[in-house]
């Protein structure tokens, strides 16, 4: 986040640094891999509920990689609505209070 905030407030007052804004869409693409890791190892190791909850993450974070990509907004779309719906499959196991149901 810190990263984004400096790129904004540069490019207010002049164009963007490129060099800021690529190393911030590289360490957001590392998280994304990292999420997926996350992801697989539990699907193979973990209780239901953190599977969907990893998978629910790792969905996000490539949302948020797309959405950084300003490219592909189908995909971001898709990609937001998969994470959307596994958090709301997590909220649906028995024992789990999320406070943030919509």
């Amino acid at each position: 986040m810190q990263l984004k905030k400096e790129g904004e407030a540069a490019a207010e007052g002049s164009r963007p640094d490129p060099k800021k804004r690529h190393y911030a869409l590289r360490r957001l693409k590392k998280a994304s891999h990292w999420a997926s890791e996350l992801s697989r190892i539990c699907s193979a190791v973990c209780d239901t509920r953190s599977t969907v909850e990893a998978d629910a993450y790792s969905s996000w974070m490539g949302g948020n990689v797309l959405m950084e990509r300003e490219g592909d907004w189908e995909g971001t779309l898709a990609a937001y609505t998969r994470a959307r719906y596994e958090h709301s499959q997590g909220c649906g196991i028995s024992g789990c209070s999320c406070v943030c149901r919509s």
